[in-house]
């Protein structure tokens, strides 16, 4: 499939645009959240709290290494918790991280030595999930089909939003109040928290067919939904949608690179009406 056809179909095939939409809505929350606004300014936030210039860059230069401890908790247990309890659980404490840094700035004179703990403790909530979850979530839900270009363009997402970020951060304080920069930030997490809540599958321990299986149907509402109305992990049949007969149709008539040979059983059994042969991994 050349770029031009997985442009089209990513935005034309519904579980097609379920995983674009997955991916970008993580990446853009992982940015928007405010990490790199804290990684790139964290000597100028310091200072802002009220620690002086050379105590600054110190404290900014140590509390990076929470961020490192919660992206070690994240690798171990990315394939014991799940993708979605990491994302859920960490989206969670950067907001109320957030909630509390732009609390913590409203105080007349700055306290310091509160702000830093809130910040390390910031770090910490987002390197334990938001940190690495989008990244493996990129990664898993775009078919062979699509991968490339469905990819890159939420890795693209994730860069322009850095870039929005990193651009306005400065004039938001000045603007809004250090305090009103954080709690903006904060609610772009509770946003993202409701959204993950009512809309993320978990992807642990599936088969890029069994992913494809899931996006196949409304995201809204997909976590805890089993892959058959049984509740045993086996569909016997697959969405019968115009839009996916369709793309499955390309994909039996060899419309496909090399690399979909293995999808064509796949495909070539649902459409005969035959149990489906995905089971859930063990």
């Amino acid at each position: 499939m050349s770029g031009a056809s997985q442009l089209h179909a990513l935005f034309t095939v519904p579980k097609y645009r379920r995983a674009l939409a997955l991916s970008i809505g993580l990446l853009a929350m992982n940015q928007l959240t405010a990490i790199n606004t804290v990684m790139y300014y964290g000597a100028t936030i310091m200072e802002k709290a009220g620690f002086s210039e050379s105590s600054a860059v110190w404290l900014s230069a140590g509390c990076n290494l929470a961020q490192a401890l919660g992206v070690c908790y994240c690798v171990s247990q990315m394939d014991k918790v799940g993708r979605r309890d990491l994302a859920l659980r960490s989206s969670k404490l950067v907001t109320i991280a957030l909630v509390l840094l732009s609390t913590s700035f409203i105080a007349d004179p700055p306290l310091p030595w509160l702000t830093m703990p809130l910040v390390m403790f910031y770090l910490l909530s987002f390197g334990s999930g938001l940190s690495g979850v989008p990244w493996a979530i990129n990664s898993e839900v775009f078919p062979l089909a699509v991968r490339g270009v469905g990819s890159g363009m939420a890795i693209m997402v994730s860069w322009l939003c850095n870039f929005l970020v990193s651009l306005t951060f400065l004039d938001l304080c000045r603007v809004m109040t250090t305090s009103g920069a954080f709690a903006l930030f904060a609610s772009v997490g509770v946003v993202g928290t409701c959204a993950i809540q009512t809309s993320m599958p978990e992807t642990m321990g599936m088969t890029l067919e069994q992913i494809e299986l899931v996006l196949s149907r409304p995201l809204l509402g997909c976590w805890g939904r089993p892959l058959s109305e049984h509740g045993d992990g086996v569909s016997e049949r697959p969405p019968s949608s115009s839009l996916e007969e369709e793309d499955t149709g390309r994909l039996l008539a060899g419309d496909s690179t090399p690399q979909d040979r293995g999808a064509k059983a796949w495909a070539s059994s649902a459409l005969r009406g035959g149990n489906f042969p995905v089971k859930l991994a063990d």
